[in-house]
């Protein structure tokens, strides 16, 4: 019998009967391939990665015409139920800009089915309370904002048909632009 070579892919019978000798022959394969396998799907991923932009902030807003997609993108509308003066629950709007574009509000706000109570405005922030009218189901605020130097203006419903909870959320959509 010949001595079997390391690139000999037929193992003599006398080897082969020899399960130690199969089981090291059939680790330095499965070593081989995987390291030829490594290498190939190293040098595959390496090849196809290219560079990606990621951006979390909101694209700025169009301040000629901003549309509602725009503004619902850059801005957050949240308003929540509160205890006012003398314990009467009020309503406490809060928008805050996001945006890349220097948004300024105006703390002059127009609203229809309510009384202003009080109205804060901070860079990028505007905080309003408000007094539902007896058996409102919704109210309606025009809010006056300064888009890098373009005045504009968007109107905001909030409904407050559901029972007063001091803490309870009251649904805003903005209705226009």
């Amino acid at each position: 019998m010949s001595k079997r070579t390391e690139h000999d892919p037929v193992i003599p019978t006398s080897e082969a009967a020899d399960p130690r000798r199969r089981v090291l022959d059939l680790l330095r394969r499965m070593a081989r391939a995987t390291a030829f396998g490594g290498v190939a799907l190293g040098l595959a991923s390496a090849e196809s990665c290219s560079p990606i932009v990621c951006d979390p902030l909101p694209p700025p807003i169009t301040c000629s015409n901003p549309t509602r997609a725009e503004l619902q993108n850059a801005m957050t509308f949240t308003a929540t139920w509160v205890a006012g003066d003398g314990g009467a629950l009020q309503v406490q709007l809060q928008l805050q800009s996001s945006s890349r574009t220097t948004v300024t509000f105006s703390s002059s706000v127009t609203l229809t089915q309510a009384t202003l109570e009080g109205a804060a405005s901070t860079a990028n922030t505007l905080t309003v309370t408000l007094a539902p009218n007896a058996g409102a189901t919704a109210v309606t605020a025009l809010v006056s904002f300064d888009c890098s130097g373009t005045a504009d203006t968007m109107t905001l419903t909030l409904d407050v048909s559901g029972t007063p909870v001091a803490g309870g959320n009251v649904p805003v959509t903005l209705t226009t632009p």
